[in-house]
């Protein structure tokens, strides 16, 4: 059933972060939700809706593995396809043990959606990072020489400041030590309430940030993801 003006999931349960994808004329609305009588977030559900203002609820698409307290929010990107099929990539975070770690599904229209295996999970390495502060929801841009750059919310460890990293493929990525801000005359960034957004026009000032211009170091391996040398 289609409803108006504010959207409220009534098949899943109690709403909380959302995120937009759109494609094709049509809005894809994910959220994260708890039970209606209770207890943590326990997953992500999804509507559409062709102008913006009247939306379909499709329920869950995907739901936490039973070892997990918590699931957390994260964002939709288009990755390169395979074959003749679209792929699209979502990242979701879940707090397992004593820290919050990412995870990926992926799914080839945006409504149907399969959890990837835990050896794509992305973890905090704990020389730069701390692995009990956050680490979740990845946000993308184009990477001009083809590929993404990616910005995630994350605790480094020697200042304030938000993960960074780049990807060929959409999902397997390499990931920088984090960075800072500083002036800058061609990209802003804007992080609220554990989302990043990037914009070619300077509305807010960047008042540092580290390089990563010197390339990877194969001695800072882990797993898919690969750190740069600081």
């Amino acid at each position: 059933m289609s409803s108006t003006l504010f959207y409220k999931a009534l098949r899943t349960g109690k709403m909380w972060d959302t995120w937009l994808y759109y494609r094709h004329g049509t809005y894809y609305l994910f959220n994260l939700f708890s039970p209606f009588d209770g207890g943590g977030f326990c997953g992500i559900a999804m509507a559409t809706s062709v102008d913006g203002v009247h939306w379909d609820e499709h329920g869950a698409i995907l739901e936490k593995a039973d070892d997990v307290t918590w699931l957390g929010t994260g964002s939709v990107w288009q990755a390169p396809a395979i074959g003749t099929e679209d792929r699209f990539i979502l990242n979701f975070s879940e707090w397992r043990g004593k820290g919050q770690t990412i995870f990926f599904a992926e799914s080839n229209d945006l409504l149907h959606w399969r959890r990837l295996g835990n050896e794509y999970e992305f973890q905090p390495d704990a020389r730069w990072y701390r692995t009990d502060g956050r680490w979740d929801c990845i946000f993308t841009i184009d990477r001009p020489d083809g590929g993404f750059y990616g910005y995630w919310t994350a605790n480094p460890l020697d200042f304030t400041g938000f993960g960074f990293g780049e990807s060929l493929d959409g999902l397997s990525r390499r990931a920088s030590i984090g960075a800072m801000f500083r002036p800058c005359p061609k990209w802003s960034l804007a992080l609220s309430q554990g989302s990043v957004a990037a914009t070619t026009h300077c509305l807010a000032p960047i008042t540092r940030q580290r390089r990563t211009t010197r390339g990877c170091s194969p001695l800072l391996r882990n797993r898919l993801w690969d750190r740069f040398a600081p």
